[in-house]
């Protein structure tokens, strides 16, 4: 009788109460960089495997709301809101930068990932600088496998003056509709070789973001932006445009735990490397269009959280068979761990640059930027694999021709505003106390009658003036593009070193 009693009075209730605001998740992350399987980090002196998409898999799957929520609100909706069909309160976005990272992804030109992500039953995608990395129509094609919708405000086609994909979209989960924008960072340009994005065009986020709250203001209850743009491009749209609910952002391969927050709109990024998830819950007045309150968590995809799911490690593991098994043997041994730093002078850029010198002896200088570099890697065997993660990117190799002049400017520029780390073989630079005390290229002091040979790669050539401070004169200047790419160079330094021992020397000595 009791339980009786209990269901009558529950139910009355239910009749004479208001309905509750509806709940959506948003679950998110960015900044994958195609790593499918688990990579091993370094936490307290141990390697413990992080991330991977069965992981991701298996953490979506807990974050699906419980099948007792799922029947209670399904009762509320049928009993208040009979013609309402059935949804989902789960929205799963990936803020872009998941492909060129893995050979796999290389390899097949990001398709892999666009399968992976129809797997993890992803609903938004917004682009960022690495989907562009096999050039813009190469993406385009790839996409048109994808089961999610791809958003992308602020890039155009020149040519017939249409964007790449659409800018927005409406998303219904719960009663809620959401709608959402997509934003690549304005400089996406400046990590990718210039064919890749020859005839496409920009637009001003801002006024694009402006437009998209204009428009959808009074006919969605959350405003949420997808951004690939970086903190610093987040805050600004934050500050800049207000009536924005949420942004999702990547790029800065960092985890806001808790959410950052600017005027009223909240900003959230969940970490890089499928190491992270994010959650964002939202309780939402439909009848005023305003969220009322979030509640946020953040999720380490770590051994025993979750179970990866079965399915999908199965998939990630034939891809690997399929494409990267001719690429997992040793090809020579590393004495000292390969550090990378974006920032900074570090001993796998200096050996970086030292190789494709060494294949061109009769050129004066080589140059790199560290920004080409993906990744480090500790002592030990060297496999292809590592050089096709290290080089994702196809990336031919020029020789140039610059002056004395210029060398003295881009130094100058260098040490002044550093746009991406440059690190240099055959020159050596002494600054002390802010003061250049000299520049010397192969032991000669640089002078302003000289002319130097420079061995460099086509991304660089191509965001000289960006990267390097310079007009790249293209017209003008001597050059010549030579066989190969730089990770076949890399390869081939390796096989002929057999052992690779290079710590960080003192050619770019700067003592403040």
């Amino acid at each position: 009788m009791r339980s009786i009693f209990s269901a009558a009075l529950t139910f009355a209730l239910l009749l004479t109460s208001p309905l509750p605001a509806a709940e959506i998740d948003l679950i998110y992350w960015s900044d994958m960089l195609a790593q499918n399987t688990a990579g091993a980090v370094e936490i307290d002196s141990e390697m413990v495997p992080l991330g991977g998409a069965p992981l991701m898999k298996g953490m979506l799957k807990s974050l699906q709301p419980k099948k007792e929520q799922i029947l209670l609100e399904s009762f509320l909706k049928v009993l208040l809101k009979p013609s309402r069909p059935e949804e989902s309160r789960v929205l799963v976005i990936d803020a872009g930068n998941n492909f060129a990272g893995s050979p796999v992804s290389t390899l097949t030109k990001g398709r892999s990932q666009v399968e992976i992500l129809n797997r993890l039953g992803v609903d938004v995608f917004v682009p960022g600088a690495r989907e562009f990395i096999y050039g813009w129509k190469s993406l385009v094609n790839v996409s048109h496998k994808a089961h999610y919708t791809t958003l992308l405000a602020n890039v155009i086609d020149n040519r017939p003056g249409t964007n790449l994909f659409p800018g927005a979209a409406l998303f219904r989960r719960n009663g809620v509709d959401v709608a959402v924008i997509g934003f690549i960072s304005p400089r996406f340009r400046h990590g990718l070789i210039r064919d890749g994005v020859l005839g496409l065009e920009q637009k001003d986020i801002r006024e694009e973001a402006r437009q998209f709250v204009k428009t959808f203001t009074d006919s969605a209850d959350v405003l949420l932006a997808v951004t690939n743009v970086g903190w610093a491009g987040d805050s600004l749209l934050a500050a800049d445009v207000p009536g924005l609910d949420v942004i999702i952002g990547g790029s800065d391969l960092t985890a806001f735990d808790p959410p950052r927050q600017v005027n009223e709109t909240l900003i959230m990024q969940a970490g890089s490397q499928s190491r992270k998830l994010g959650r964002l819950t939202l309780q939402v007045d439909t009848a005023e269009h305003e969220v009322i309150h979030f509640d946020a968590a953040m999720y380490d995809l770590k051994p025993g959280v979750v179970e990866p799911d079965a399915g999908l490690r199965r998939f990630v593991n034939r891809l690997e068979r399929k494409y990267t098994h001719k690429l997992d043997h040793e090809i020579g041994r590393l004495a000292v761990d390969w550090n990378l730093n974006p920032r900074g002078p570090c001993n796998l850029a200096q050996w970086v640059a030292d190789a494709p010198h060494s294949f061109a002896p009769s050129s004066n200088l080589a140059l790199i930027n560290n920004g080409s570099l993906k990744k480090g890697l500790k002592a030990g065997l060297i496999t292809e694999k590592d050089l096709w993660e290290i080089c994702p990117a196809e990336n031919p190799i020029i020789i140039i021709q610059i002056s004395g002049p210029e060398l003295f400017y881009i130094i100058e520029h260098q040490l002044q505003a550093v746009n991406d780390f440059l690190t240099w073989s055959g020159l050596q630079l002494v600054v002390e106390d802010g003061e250049i005390k000299s520049i010397t290229v192969n032991d000669a002091p640089v002078t302003e009658f000289d002319e130097f040979s420079v061995v460099t790669t086509g991304l660089l050539w191509d965001n000289w003036g960006y990267i390097v401070g310079t007009n790249p004169g293209r017209e003008i200047r001597p050059s010549f593009y030579m066989p190969g790419n730089q990770r076949e160079i890399l390869i081939e330094a390796v096989k002929s070193q057999k052992v690779v021992s290079k710590p960080l020397d003192r050619r770019w000595s700067v003592e403040d």
